[in-house]
């Protein structure tokens, strides 16, 4: 009986002592050369390669819509990008979307792009993503307004809630200026007041 412990605990130990062989060579399999079958590292860098080809198809059919002049369906292929991302992209994707955008030198086709992102951010309550979508907007298209006064005043109020009073009130007054004969509701009326120096 403990002959047969006695060689269980050998078959152990030399399996125990495998195993760290093996662990140790995963960890440094850089530094020693080794490529493994199955290497997660590998794996993530091609999904990730993947989804940023995925990305510029979705880009690309943008601008081929905004080269023909349909500036409105242009945001759509960006619109179900977004609708599909997964939260750990969101920064990113945008940022790049945002960047490639405001390369195409098109205003019309840079505020479908804005308007389509911010209101995807709005949604997704991303606020800070959202205010600084906006802001670079602004850089080039000073007198942008969003597209609703929903959108508007949560902008409005969350970029006075983080201190940049000037861009809460030109959000404001751009979306008033873009149509005088628009009446603003109680919301805006009031902030754009609270605003007022």
């Amino acid at each position: 009986m403990w002959k047969v412990a006695w060689y269980a605990l050998l078959q152990l130990a030399v399996l125990s002592i495998f195993s760290l062989i093996g662990g140790v060579i995963f960890v440094r399999r850089k530094q020693v050369g080794f490529e493994p079958r199955s290497n997660p590292e590998m794996a993530a860098a091609a999904a990730e390669v993947e989804r940023i080809k995925r990305r510029s198809r979705a880009l690309d059919e943008a601008y081929g819509l905004v080269r023909a002049r349909e500036y409105r369906r242009a945001a759509e292929p960006l619109r179900q990008w977004l609708s599909g991302l997964n939260a750990q992209y969101v920064t990113m994707d945008v940022r790049a979307i945002m960047t490639q955008a405001a390369q195409w030198n098109s205003d019309r086709a840079l505020a479908e792009v804005s308007q389509c992102v911010v209101a995807y951010l709005i949604q997704i309550v991303n606020l800070d993503l959202a205010l600084e979508s906006l802001t670079a907007t602004l850089g080039q298209l000073p007198s942008y307004a969003l597209g609703s006064e929903d959108e508007t005043v949560a902008l409005a109020s969350h970029a006075k809630a983080v201190g940049d009073l000037q861009l809460a009130r030109a959000i404001l007054k751009h979306f008033a200026a873009r149509d005088p004969s628009y009446r603003l509701g109680v919301a805006a009326k009031t902030l754009l007041r609270d605003l007022e120096p």
